[in-house]
């Protein structure tokens, strides 16, 4: 989003800090531990045994660095750092915890939920990070549909497929909201263009042509 900014890509004046995430620990879902209180006793070391904790590389993916402050910021990570195994994207993680050929790993709450593998061990504290989350606005060249759908984003019916795919819902309604160029009932999902996803792609949620957040917040 900055980048866009610098290059005069974006109207600055649009931007929304539109979702949120959460930062937590996974394990398979058929793994023997339960649930932990995520905090500076936790000896995540013990808990992951022999095996590994699986999280995005913290030298590049945004996940990885969350994974890092938090750890950092809770005092674990000089136990866990040499146990790290840093991978590309968070998919890549939530696969090899999945299979379990890594015990444990560090995710987004959004990406654990849309794997049935793995399960949701524990929190990390939300000022144990910055921040996690997804701003919108609009493109420099954006035409009036752009403008209707950034509101829409915005709106209850949004907010309640966001929600449930766990994502926490930052947009606030304002009167400085852009107005919808038709009725908001024209903007149902069932208006919305659908497009074929190449073969092998699972649709993610909402639409498909809705923008990639994880992208707009620096990537997986």
């Amino acid at each position: 989003m900055q980048y866009g900014f610098r290059n005069k890509a974006v109207q600055e004046s649009t931007r929304i800090d539109l979702l949120g995430n959460k930062l937590v620990l996974i394990a398979a879902a058929d793994a023997a531990m339960g649930d932990v209180a995520i905090g500076p006793g936790l000896d995540l070391a013990a808990l992951a045994g022999k095996g590994r904790i699986v999280t995005g590389d913290v030298r590049a993916v945004p996940v990885g660095r969350y994974a890092q402050a938090a750890l950092e910021k809770l005092g674990l990570w000089p136990s866990v750092q040499s146990k790290l195994a840093m991978v590309e994207n968070v998919r890549v993680a939530l696969s090899l915890v999945a299979r379990g050929e890594a015990p444990l790993g560090i995710v987004y709450e959004t990406d654990a939920r849309a794997e049935p593998k793995v399960k949701v061990i524990g929190v990390f504290p939300s000022d144990s990070h910055p921040p996690i989350v997804y701003p919108a606005a609009l493109t420099a060249g954006a035409k009036s549909g752009g403008a209707a759908y950034l509101e829409f984003l915005q709106s209850s019916l949004a907010r309640g497929i966001f929600e449930k795919r766990g994502f926490i819902f930052l947009a606030r309604s304002s009167s400085r909201m852009i107005r919808l160029a038709r009725p908001a009932h024209c903007y149902s999902p069932r208006s919305f263009p659908r497009k074929r996803e190449p073969r092998g792609v699972t649709r993610q949620w909402l639409w498909p042509w809705i923008p990639a957040f994880a992208g707009m917040s620096g990537g997986r």
